[in-house]
């Protein structure tokens, strides 16, 4: 496949599954790190953060958009794919679901399990989204 003329590039594809949902204790920082590391209620204000995982939970804490302006960043060219399980709000401004290289190695998604949508289905991506960019005080 590799030397075919309409070959870009092929990779090996490996699998890797999640390490943690719990960060202070994964990292074995102290749970007021927040605290002690923001000293302004609008530090990060403008700050767009993109992440690839398995999705994040909108409906925690860590994404509680009061206070937030519903203008978007400038230069925002994204999108949310609102879905009957998923929905942007003023802090989670987007979102995205790439599955076609799982279907490929691993057969359908098992709907049972999880979602066609940028929903988390075991809370590795809301751990990794609320780490980097969840409200301040919140336990991830």
């Amino acid at each position: 496949m590799r030397r075919h003329p309409s070959v870009a590039s092929v990779t090996l594809s490996r699998t890797f599954r999640p390490a943690t949902t719990d960060s202070y204790n994964f990292l074995e920082l102290p749970s007021t790190l927040w605290t002690a590391a923001s000293t302004s209620s609008s530090a990060g204000d403008g700050t767009v953060i993109g992440i690839i995982d398995t999705g994040v939970w909108p409906e925690h804490p860590s994404f509680d958009d009061t206070g937030y302006s519903s203008t978007l960043p400038s230069g925002w060219s994204g999108t949310c794919p609102t879905t009957s399980d998923f929905t942007c709000n003023n802090k989670i401004i987007g979102g995205g679901i790439f599955y076609a290289g799982f279907e490929h190695r691993f057969g359908r998604v098992n709907l049972t399990l999880d979602w066609l949508s940028s929903r988390d289905s075991d809370g590795h991506g809301t751990w990794c989204t609320g780490a980097a960019a969840g409200n301040s005080g919140v336990q991830c």
